[in-house]
């Protein structure tokens, strides 16, 4: 099985593996070809994950084995037109191996249900991908962040700061099918935080996660939570982080008053750094998209070849404090 799937593509294999020698009557190596589908935004997160893909490509190229990657942007989430489209696509691409980004919709489900090339999800998942859904497809494999632990990681951030909480605010998206990972996230915190602060108001803002937020709209949501006092920590699970910070501007202009309320976040945006030398925000949590990317791309090539088989990967997160 092996040494079929590595002659396909033109490579031998030796006592050692893969030789990347190609023999005098061998035709020219044909390259894997990978599909890549992430968002489009944000860029200076995606742009780290393209990034350890790319470095995997060299990686992988200088073994001998060439790859042709297909990169394809969208905008998340998606309709279900839009997820159709893509998919309709990817079947008339017909990739070696796919690297996904997993989009809404029956669309999404329906091809990987149907589909048998080497895929990982990637980053993300759905609320249908279980354990036991990922057994009965071994074709596929989650690479990405370990939700929960990151919101643990982003309770004893919040601990680290030194303030006595008693009031916390979890700004998170309302249930969205397509975004399991933040999920994670919120429950995390939330359980580590009623660990360490078993005094503390937790409560929640949800948020629409298919509508963009203004931090007056924002503002207007949050300022009630100050009516029985000032708020110690805003949690944002995901995206909002400087416009939780705005927001937070608004509501002292409104009630005429500066407020001690600190922010932690995810990730650090160009939008973000000001909230960050200014002391508002103490810290946030960062992915290693970096290397998350480089072994989606590893692991889907040297599954093609039959040398290697996807595993799910969880990487932990760092903790940077202000």
């Amino acid at each position: 099985m092996v040494r079929r799937e590595a002659e396909k593509y033109g490579l031998t294999l030796s006592g050692e593996g893969i030789s990347v020698g190609v023999p005098e009557s061998s035709s020219p190596r044909r390259p894997l070809r990978i599909s890549v589908v992430i968002p489009s935004r944000p860029l200076y997160f995606w742009r780290e994950a393209v990034a350890g893909i790319e470095k995997s490509k060299a990686v992988l190229e200088k073994e001998g084995i060439p790859i042709q990657l297909r990169y394809s942007y969208h905008s998340f989430p998606q309709t279900e037109p839009d997820s159709l489209s893509l998919f309709s696509a990817l079947e008339s691409d017909n990739p070696d191996g796919l690297i996904l980004f997993p989009v809404g919709g029956q669309a999404c489900r329906g091809f990987l249900e149907k589909a048998s090339i080497p895929t990982v999800i990637f980053n993300d998942t759905q609320d249908y991908m279980t354990p036991d859904w990922f057994r009965a497809h071994a074709h596929t494999a989650f690479i990405g962040p370990d939700g929960y632990g990151e919101g643990e990681r982003a309770a004893s951030l919040i601990a680290s700061c030194g303030v006595d909480i008693r009031s916390l605010g979890v700004i998170c998206t309302r249930h969205n099918s397509s975004a399991q990972v933040s999920e994670q996230r919120v429950k995390g915190v939330c359980d580590k935080a009623r660990e360490l602060f078993p005094e503390a108001q937790i409560f929640h803002i949800e948020l629409d996660p298919t509508a963009r937020i203004a931090p007056s709209t924002l503002a207007q949501r949050m300022i009630r939570c100050f009516d029985g006092g000032d708020v110690d920590c805003l949690y944002i699970s995901s995206g909002v982080t400087h416009i939780a910070c705005a927001a937070i501007e608004k509501i002292e202009r409104r009630l005429a008053r500066p407020l001690a309320t600190f922010v932690i976040g995810h990730e650090c945006s160009s939008a973000d750094r000001r909230y960050l030398m200014e002391g508002r925000q103490r810290g946030y949590i960062k992915q290693d998209v970096y290397t998350q990317g480089f072994f989606a791309l590893k692991d889907v090539a040297e599954t093609c070849l039959g040398v290697g088989q996807l595993i799910g990967r969880l990487y932990p997160s760092s903790i940077f404090i202000r």
